[in-house]
């Protein structure tokens, strides 16, 4: 039996990611699909194919791709993780199992308190997991490994983004609350850990970008989109200030 090969016409795209020789997008139905094989002399690649994620149990409003593994938020705030064999995930067709990650949270006791309503968006490298709650609150998914890809649970970083990046090199950006781009950076001295955020206040500009906004990041620089399309580029290096 061959793969199943679905056009995605049918629905908006809200999201895609390109990852090695492959490309997935997301469209408003909460399927994934992805188009691989893509090269100089097939930079159109293979046909869009559809991607078995019936095992998520709801549809899917975001996910991410690392080497080794797929990520999904569902849209009733599940997080779920699919390992890849090799290059390749399982096609519609084909037999996928997804396993579920617990979200942020410390029981009954930390709903009470925090009342928080769930994931809004995850940022995933190839060996570290973040997250955001619907209030903004940063999350670090603990105890990643080879043989444990799901962790074991999340421990709050204490600061609150609007939006939020991993770039080539494992590093977390983020846009904060008073609209400042901010890094977190992990460091060592004398054998203690010291987690230490590094802010840079936007141009004035950004206050005019709408509160709906959405970070990419390649390996040279970082640009923020708002709902106004107005596009601001930040530099790694000497441009950016601390604060």
């Amino acid at each position: 039996m061959g793969r199943t090969r679905i056009r995605p016409v049918l629905h908006t795209l809200v999201q895609l990611i390109s990852f090695g020789s492959s490309v997935y997008v997301l469209d408003t139905s909460g399927c994934i699909y992805v188009r691989r094989n893509l090269a100089e002399v097939m930079p159109f690649g293979t046909e869009w194919v559809a991607l078995n994620t019936g095992g998520c149990g709801s549809p899917i409003v975001s996910f991410a791709v690392t080497a080794v593994s797929i990520w999904v938020l569902t849209s009733e705030a599940s997080i779920l993780m699919m390992s890849r064999n090799g290059n390749t995930e399982p096609c519609i067709d084909e037999k996928a199992e997804w396993v579920k990650v617990r979200p942020p949270t410390g029981g009954a006791s930390f709903d009470q308190a925090c009342e928080e309503p769930g994931v809004r968006e995850l940022a995933v490298g190839c060996k570290v997991v973040w997250s955001l709650s619907s209030s903004g609150q940063l999350y670090r998914l603990r105890g990643l490994a080879a043989g444990n890809p799901a962790g074991n649970y999340w421990k709050v970083v204490p600061i609150r983004l609007r939006a939020m990046s991993v770039d080539s090199k494992e590093h977390l950006w983020g846009i904060d609350n008073e609209g400042r781009l901010v890094s977190h950076a992990v460091r060592w001295l004398f054998s203690s850990q010291l987690h230490q955020w590094l802010a840079t206040t936007l141009c004035s500009e950004l206050a005019e970008v709408d509160s709906d906004l959405e970070l990419t990041i390649d390996n040279k620089r970082m640009r923020v989109e708002g709902h106004h399309k107005r596009n601001l580029d930040f530099f790694h290096g000497s441009s950016m200030t601390n604060s």
